[in-house]
C-alpha cells in the first residue's frame, strides 16, 4: 500500500518511481535502521533517500501555525482527561 502511495503521488510522473519508492520503504521500513516508530529522521537524510521535503523553517507563517497547533495539542492532551484528539 505504501509503496503504491508514494508511486502514485509523491512520485507520480518521476520515470524512477518504482525504485525510489523501493528504496525509502527498505531504509524506513528497517527496524535496525529507525529502532522506532517515533525515531526522528533528520532533513538530510529524508532528501538523501529521495524524499521531496521543505524544512518548516523555511515558511515561517507555516511553522508559527504548525507549532501553534502542535503546542495547543501538548497541552490539552497533558492538562486534561483527552485521549484522543482527530
Amino acid at each position: 500500500m505504501t509503496r503504491e502511495w508514494l508511486r502514485s503521488g509523491v512520485f507520480k510522473d518521476d520515470p524512477n518511481a518504482d525504485l525510489k519508492a523501493t528504496r525509502i520503504i527498505q531504509e524506513l521500513g528497517d527496524r535496525a535502521i529507525t529502532k522506532s516508530h517515533s525515531r526522528h529522521i533528520l532533513p538530510g537524510a529524508a532528501q538523501n533517500l529521495g524524499l521531496n521535503i521543505l524544512p518548516l523553517e523555511s515558511d515561517q507563517s507555516l511553522q508559527d501555525a504548525v507549532l501553534s497547533v502542535h503546542h495547543a495539542t501538548i497541552l490539552t492532551m497533558s492538562m486534561t482527561p483527552a485521549v484522543k484528539i482527530i
